[in-house]
């Protein structure tokens, strides 16, 4: 019993001592209003044809993506599913991390709680998954929905 206790203690205490590797809430110092252009040419800029650009930076230690028309405005995206990078460290140790981008508040701003490491140098891929609803005469509700994924990239983030 007294052997329990001291394994739950060392427990506890490396549990304390370990640094937090996600964030409580995905705040930036990046500050961005829709319809405006963005303050810094931070990034990659991954071109989407007609739709405009994808931006994917860096800031406060995250991956940030922004969506931007062929103006480099920044715009709230629409029917978006989901959004994911693909991440290799190039830095030696062949670490590839996949990450599912949660959407801001605002709608404007993908972003995902864990914390990279520096330096921050990346081989990245931005994987968009969208859905469009149609019309069908073959379902009871008469709609249904079609699943679209687009890739940008492997490109190189160095920031």
């Amino acid at each position: 019993m007294k052997f329990s206790y001291i394994i739950v203690l060392f427990l506890l205490g490396f549990l304390t001592s370990v640094t937090p590797v996600l964030s409580e809430v995905s705040e930036f110092s990046l500050l961005i209003e829709e319809g405006e252009p963005l303050t810094s040419e931070k990034g990659i800029f991954f071109p989407r044809g007609e739709d405009g650009f994808l931006n994917l930076r860096i800031e406060d230690n995250q991956f940030v993506l922004i969506f931007l028309n062929a103006e480099k405005i920044v715009i709230e995206a629409e029917n978006i599913a989901n959004v994911s990078i693909i991440a290799d460290s190039v830095r030696g140790d062949d670490e590839r991390e996949n990450y599912l981008l949660n959407v801001s508040p605002s709608g404007l701003l993908y972003s995902h709680p864990r914390y990279i490491e520096k330096p921050f140098i990346y081989l990245v891929k931005v994987r968009v998954t969208t859905t469009d609803e149609f019309s069908t005469p073959l379902t009871a509700t008469g709609h249904d929905e079609k699943e679209t994924v687009q890739e940008y990239g492997f490109a190189m983030l160095k920031q």
